[in-house]
């Protein structure tokens, strides 16, 4: 893999290495299978562009019936037809030096749909936490794809 910015670097990743949206498909397809825990090597990309972290990700039951307290933009017929899941991933430093045992450097929670979309994101960093809200959701229509 090569990454230009910050600085440009060349690495070799093991095969196994995800990028975010491959790892999100393994959760789904965990989720879709009832699989309710999935470990994975994920490139994060962050900092020098050369962050690996071993995860290790929650998948709960299926749900169907929509929360009670839900944002506006997640209101929609497209979504209310979706089954979802809670999902929580634990994010840990590979090769990172530890004293006893190893707590994750973060870890994020959110419901994710059948479609891929997510919603009700948090981030814990252990010193603060960042939530989201869907604002907005524009759903498009595949296109066919071009040989």
């Amino acid at each position: 893999m090569r990454v230009s910015k910050p600085t440009s670097v060349t690495k070799d990743y093991d095969v196994k290495t995800l990028f975010p949206t491959e790892h999100l498909l393994k959760i789904l397809d965990a989720a879709r299978t009832e699989k309710t825990l999935l470990e994975a090597a994920v490139y994060d990309g962050s900092e020098a562009g050369d962050k690996i972290y071993d995860t290790l990700s929650v998948v709960g039951k299926a749900e169907t019936a929509p929360p009670a307290e839900m944002e506006a933009a997640a209101k929609r017929p497209e979504l209310e037809k979706q089954r979802f899941w809670p999902v929580s991933i634990s994010y840990f430093e590979r090769g990172k030096k530890t004293d006893g045992e190893q707590t994750p450097d973060y870890q994020m929670s959110f419901d994710l749909y059948e479609n891929g979309v997510s919603r009700s994101l948090k981030i814990d960093y252990g010193e603060f936490v960042i939530s989201g809200d869907l604002v907005e959701l524009d759903l498009m229509t595949p296109s066919a794809c071009k040989k």
